[in-house]
């Protein structure tokens, strides 16, 4: 992509930025140049190289042109005019014209590439707008800090919750919006602080990022255990390479995660549910699990956990069983339900002894009692593991720091001692952890998992049949240093 534009001063007299309206731009309809507090400005695109090359009158044997960027600590411009983006911190830089008449030829080095990271990393102000990577559009809730930041349980902004109603899903609508809360400083989350996105039972936002220019100090948690209620699709987070559309060249969240677990029955059958799968590709979320089922004299069937999504692990099935004698129909629990939604509802049938747990999901599916009936009790968890980004230059994990994005547990039906059929739901498929550092990533977690998880949530453990684990999610840790993310 190339792009050739043109500035022109005519006057003879021109001093400092006096008589700056005098340059003519040859293309007024051009959106990359920009005229605004009596200065002349390029709007750079993000993560590009660009060349300027001034052409003077023949007579004049200088360069009358001078090059400064809003951000002179970061910005870099060469003798010869190469401007070098590849560390972003500017957005600008200034043309000023000298004596004479200049044109600059302004040609795209390297193309753009954008991504979810780049495109947030350096926002100065609460916003709600969008970037466009590979023609998927990305709607986002900004929230912007300036300076170091200590949160402590009674400092930390909105009680450590970010995000309002209009970001996530509702009971006929998805989620609209990622969360991205942007620090330009340090950032210290004290002990027992949690920072999570909101969330309500129909899940969260499209994904939560955390992104700190100087060094992030972790002493509490980081939580986005609750995935959104929304369409999967390709998340790119960042670019590896100077020219390629092609995926394998980015790393993204693929849009489809792991496989939901099959169902799970039969005829006079007790079969606990399955595992939820987890994803086939690099940095993809959890399958969810399958019910149990338990049926003596009948046939029966257990829900289907559902596939893993870009924004969400998937939902788990609900349980199903039954002690009823000559029971014609085939008693069948609900599959969780797709793209991040409700968890599948329960299903028995039979004595006061038999009963079975719902999904978990967002919401959780319904567990129900021996007449069939829809309870609150043995509901499956609300919740999925959801999509958690993290940008810092320099990451420190205490050893109290906790990094989460777990799936929840199916439901467990109320049953006494002496029940014979009791059946538990699928669980929800684990999320996507993707931290990103560029100086150093240091964790002093020395638990099992070092304070770092995405697990599917666990086998529902009922009296006598259990539901199935969610799939694990995946945990991407790795530098970005030399511009290309180097796994660790």
């Amino acid at each position: 992509e190339y792009k050739n534009k043109e500035i022109v001063k005519s006057s003879t007299n021109y001093c400092g930025l006096a008589n700056v309206k005098n340059i003519e731009l040859k293309e007024s309809n051009n959106p990359d140049i920009i005229f605004e507090n009596n200065e002349y400005y390029l709007n750079l695109a993000p993560n590009s190289t660009y060349q300027l090359n001034p052409t003077l009158d023949p007579d004049d044997n200088t360069i009358p042109i001078q090059y400064k960027s809003n951000n002179e600590n970061i910005a870099t411009v060469s003798d010869t005019g190469l401007i070098n983006t590849l560390v972003l911190g500017f957005t600008k830089i200034y043309i000023h014209a000298g004596t004479k008449t200049v044109t600059v030829n302004v040609s795209v080095i390297k193309p753009s590439l954008i991504s979810i990271l780049m495109g947030k990393k350096y926002p100065e102000e609460d916003n709600t707008d969008s970037i466009i990577v590979k023609d998927i559009t990305y709607d986002m809730h900004v929230y912007y800090y300036e300076g170091d930041q200590e949160w402590t349980t009674s400092t930390v902004p909105n009680g450590g919750v970010f995000g309002v109603d209009a970001d996530v899903g509702t009971s006929t609508t998805n989620a609209t919006k990622m969360v991205v809360v942007k620090v330009n400083g340090d950032l210290t989350i004290g002990e027992g602080v949690t920072v999570s996105p909101f969330y309500n039972t129909y899940g969260g936002p499209k994904g939560f990022a955390l992104i700190v220019t100087g060094t992030l100090t972790n002493n509490g948690t980081i939580d986005n255990s609750h995935g959104a209620k929304a369409v999967g699709e390709n998340v790119y987070l960042w670019s590896n390479a100077e020219y390629t559309n092609e995926d394998d060249e980015y790393e993204f969240i693929p849009a489809v995660g792991g496989a939901g677990a099959a169902r799970v029955g039969g005829r006079q059958t007790n079969t606990s549910g399955r595992t939820g799968s987890p994803s086939t590709q690099a940095r993809g979320l959890g399958g969810g699990g399958s019910g149990g089922v338990g049926v003596a004299y009948a046939s029966g069937y257990s829900g289907a956990g559902a596939a893993g999504t870009s924004y969400s692990g998937g939902s788990g099935g609900g349980g199903a069983g039954s002690t009823q004698v000559n029971v014609s129909a085939v008693l069948t629990g609900n599959a969780g339900s797709g793209n991040g939604g409700a968890g599948g509802n329960a299903a028995s049938a039979g004595s006061t002894d038999s009963s079975s747990g719902g999904g978990a999901g967002n919401p959780g599916g319904k567990g129900t009692n021996s007449k069939n009936t829809l309870v609150s009790a043995g509901s499956g968890g609300n919740g999925t593991g959801g999509l958690l980004i993290i940008y810092s230059d320099k990451i420190i994990n205490q050893s109290s720091g906790e990094i989460v994005a777990d799936g929840k547990v199916g439901g467990v039906p109320y049953c006494a001692a002496n029940t014979s059929r009791c059946m538990g739901g699928g669980s929800s498929g684990g999320g996507s952890i993707n931290i990103f550092y560029t100086s150093e990533y240091i964790n002093n977690n020395l638990s099992t998992n070092n304070g770092i998880s995405a697990a599917g949530g666990a086998a529902s453990e009922a009296k006598q049949i259990n539901g199935g684990a969610g799939g694990p999610g995946s945990i991407t840790i790795g530098s970005i240093n030399t511009g290309t993310f180097v796994q660790d």
